[in-house]
């Protein structure tokens, strides 16, 4: 079997049975219910678990806090996925958390599910059947497309500048803006100028610079005569909606889910403020509610201090849902755990952790600052060692780390790295309307997702060789009229000639030469401008990815 069944894990670091899916490995498991008759691991457990591929890079996770004071409250990806062994567990007594009364609790109204015989379906993983610009399209297709050209043409209309804009305009549009990501210029008219040094001859032959700026000064997604007054994000708000159900529509299925806050770049100004009801609690049972009306599992939510409460975890298990994260002192309900400062003086890799009879657990650790972190999900034992360099010894040391944080490290950091992709090939060109870095962040999210699905296809490019793949097959299949097309070779990187986008065979006025066999011919693929057989017009269109 490929997955891990639920396990039954029962000792004295918690009350009552903890159930989870993940975290160990079924081999892992199976030792330890060899070596734990009694339900109690009282002998030595020896694992080497091995360090993972990105454990040396940088991963931009910080949590959530006072960004003048910062304060480590969690562990990024890099430090987290380290190289670790599992040792015997230290045994400690429980005692029970001071929750907070029944009137500090959430009241919600939700029907709790049944936990019993459920599932969590095994992920999605689908050999490599889609081009890039199929993927590509899943997100930002023809929909999206027609959408920005109706009500763009909608707005020019309104303001008396009625000139068309087609549907192959907008896609180049869209285009020239993924480009300016990875090749970046000061002003965007230079992508224009005749000097060598920064004229992009694919994008001239693509879209002209006035009909460039005429769409940039038009963009809009939305009726400005019929806008909600309530909502001040309505510019928007029909894009994003849309974005949402088609991300929603396309994601593989899995039980990890990590949720965090992202931040747009803006550098203008807006009447925006930001407001999080009941502190974050509300985004993660909004978010739950959402992916259990696709499918209902026993999710485990991985989060940071930003979301994590007492009563979030407690309304989470009143669900059946699991919940994992990092949370902040005065949020713990008055546990009584030893405080920052007092923390501080033990030794490094001291563990402390209090659980209650509802299977809450908060453990608090000692690594390079003091982390906390509850949980409903994931027990503190086994314990892994970890390596970490210590001043004091001027080497590397091993400390002992509590389970649930080894886990949660394993499935959290999902947003991070999405945000940390996109920073990388951010839209390099800005505009004066406030709703315009959120279009644009909407855009290079859709690249980014559909790059994750390229991967799961065990697609081998990477995020830039993928961005570059749709900007080359989308300019150089739409280029203008006028524009003359160069006979390419056949080992010409033509992008286009792979997008399985409207190739069709026709007849030429000439005999010519087939890109395939070299024989004479008399026909031709249209959109390419290449002659070919017709035997030979699949293989031509056909490249392993």
């Amino acid at each position: 079997m490929d997955e891990p069944l639920p396990f039954r894990l029962v000792g004295r670091t918690v009350g009552k049975p903890i159930f989870f899916y993940r975290g160990l490995t079924l081999n892992e498991l199976l030792q330890i219910i060899e070596e734990d008759d009694h339900n109690e691991v009282d002998d030595e457990i020896s694992l080497t678990i091995m360090p993972p591929k990105n454990s040396c890079e940088e991963v931009t996770d910080e949590d959530s806090g006072d960004e003048d004071h910062l304060d480590i409250n969690n562990l990024p990806g890099s430090q987290l996925l380290a190289e670790a062994e599992i040792f015997e567990p230290n045994v400690e007594e429980d005692v029970n958390i001071s929750l907070p009364s029944d009137s500090e609790k959430l009241c919600l109204e939700k029907p709790r599910l049944t936990p019993n015989n459920i599932e969590v379906p095994k992920p999605q993983i689908v050999q490599n059947e889609n081009s890039v610009i199929e993927l590509f399209s899943l997100f930002w297709g023809d929909e999206v497309i027609d959408l920005f050209v109706y009500f763009s043409n909608m707005y020019a209309t309104s303001k008396n500048r009625v000139r068309n804009i087609t549907k192959e305009e907008m896609k180049n549009f869209f285009a020239i803006l993924l480009l300016s990501g990875y090749q970046k210029l000061p002003r965007r008219r230079m992508y224009w100028e005749n000097s060598s040094d920064t004229q992009n001859q694919l994008v001239i032959n693509s879209l002209s610079r006035d009909r460039f700026e005429y769409i940039f000064s038009n963009l809009h997604c939305c009726d400005n005569t019929n806008l909600d007054k309530t909502d001040r994000f309505a510019k928007v708000r029909l894009l994003i909606n849309k974005m949402n159900s088609l991300f929603q529509q396309y994601a593989p299925v899995t039980e990890n889910h990590s949720v965090d806050e992202a931040m747009v770049p803006y550098y203008g100004r807006h009447g925006c403020g930001q407001v999080v009801p009941a502190k974050g609690p509300s985004v993660i049972l909004q978010y739950t509610d959402i992916i259990n009306s696709i499918q209902s599992f026993p999710y485990h939510i991985f989060c940071d201090n930003f979301f994590t409460t007492i009563p979030l975890l407690s309304e989470m298990t009143r669900r059946n849902l699991k919940i994992t994260g990092t949370i902040r002192e005065n949020r713990t309900s008055k546990c009584p755990l030893a405080n920052k400062s007092q923390f501080k003086k033990k030794s490094r890799g001291f563990i402390e952790y209090k659980t209650n009879e509802e299977n809450t657990v908060v453990v608090k650790w000692h690594d390079n600052n003091v982390v906390t972190l509850a949980s409903n999900a994931l027990p503190v034992h086994p314990t892994h060692s970890v390596s970490r360099y210590s001043l004091k010894e001027k080497k590397k040391i091993k400390v002992d780390q509590p389970h649930n944080i080894f886990t949660y490290n394993k499935y959290m950091g999902g947003v991070d790295r999405a945000d940390q992709n996109i920073s990388l090939y951010r839209i390099g060109l800005r505009g004066k309307k406030w709703y315009i870095p959120l279009i644009f962040h909407m855009l290079d999210l859709a690249v980014q997702n559909a790059w994750q699905l390229h991967r799961e296809q065990n697609g081998k490019l990477d995020h830039p060789g993928f961005r570059r793949r749709i900007v080359m097959t989308i300019l150089e299949g739409n280029q203008r009229k006028f524009a003359k097309r160069s006979k390419l070779s056949q080992s010409h990187n033509c992008q286009m000639r792979y997008d399985r986008v409207d190739h069709l065979i026709v007849t030429q006025g000439k005999q010519t030469r087939c890109r395939m066999c070299h024989k004479k011919v008399s026909t031709k693929c249209e959109k390419c401008d290449a002659a070919l057989h017709v035997v030979c017009f699949k293989p031509y269109h056909v490249k392993e990815i």
